[in-house]
């Protein structure tokens, strides 16, 4: 089945609630733009205070996804190195690739510690990986990490050999997590809607009299008059 075409609906008290059924693809034009959004939302939920970028050489290009998991590996070592230099018990990162326009991989990674040395991360991925190009910056603000992703991701995460696009250690999650919702005794399920195509199931309920509003980018079929 292609993305966005078929809808979920859900019925509640004065109407219904649709929306799209996704492929959550990045080759998908409709869900690439929603997972960029999703690992953005992810990367600055944990409260991160450095960004840091590992660059590789140019002629990395001809190898990306060997050279790509010599980096990762690289990284890893060094944070295990820094632990014991600095004296922290952890270092959570959210790190994600990037594919330049030449094919080199890059790595982009936030942080959540006070500081990392510029001067020996760039030593340590000399010595690991020839690579000591390397850029350390504190982040003084939540929208100022998501534009550092954003500008860094293009529309997507790069993707090199089996290597994941991005991913994050266990301990830099939201350090406030949401509260769970619980299901209510009137809680309803999502279904699949009857109809091949979206808009052809929004052309029927709008036949029959209801008017639609948006919130949330979930359509709410409301009958006339009622009130939410």
């Amino acid at each position: 089945m292609l993305c966005n075409e078929r809808p979920l609906v859900k019925e509640f008290a004065g109407g219904f609630a649709l929306r799209t059924l996704e492929c959550r693809s990045w080759n998908c034009l409709w869900c690439r733009k929603i997972r960029k959004r999703q690992v953005i939302r992810e990367a600055v939920a944990g409260n991160p205070q450095l960004f840091i970028t590992l660059t590789l050489p140019a002629e990395c290009a001809e190898d990306p996804a060997r050279w790509a998991a010599e980096l990762v590996d690289a990284w890893r070592k060094f944070v295990r190195f820094y632990k014991k230099k600095a004296g922290y018990k952890s270092i959570p990162y959210f790190a994600v690739f990037e594919a330049t326009k030449a094919g080199t991989p890059h790595l982009h990674i936030l942080c959540r510690v006070p500081w990392i040395t510029h001067g020996t991360l760039s030593w340590f991925m000399e010595r690991e990986v020839g690579a000591p190009n390397v850029w350390v910056e504190r982040v003084r603000h939540k929208n100022k990490a998501a534009n550092y992703l954003g500008k860094y991701m293009g529309k997507e995460p790069g993707k090199f050999g089996f290597l994941k696009r991005y991913w994050q250690t266990r301990d830099y999650g939201d350090p406030q997590p949401r509260e769970r919702r619980t299901r209510t005794a009137g809680f309803v399920w999502w279904r699949r809607g009857e109809y091949s195509l979206f808009n052809q199931y929004l052309m029927t309920v709008s036949i029959k009299g209801w008017t639609a509003q948006v919130r949330d980018g979930d359509h709410y079929f409301l009958k006339p008059g009622f009130e939410p």
